[in-house]
């Protein structure tokens, strides 16, 4: 790897560090919000219910 290589591949990883670091002093985006209850939502079985309610042999909305 020749000179203008390896300079262009140290800043490279700098900046890359330097990115790291200030994401982690950011804290965590999104999620649970801290010190609250997390409420588990059966999404699988919403969806089970939600097709059959619109689209099974007996729909309740609709036709």
């Amino acid at each position: 790897m020749d000179d203008a290589a390896s300079t262009f591949f140290m800043l490279a990883l700098s900046e890359w560090q330097e990115i790291l670091e200030e994401e982690e002093e950011e804290g965590q985006r999104g999620g649970s919000v801290e010190g609250r209850k997390q409420i588990f939502r059966d999404t699988e079985e919403g969806h089970r219910r939600l097709m059959q309610d619109y689209f099974g042999d007996n729909p309740v909305f609709g036709d």
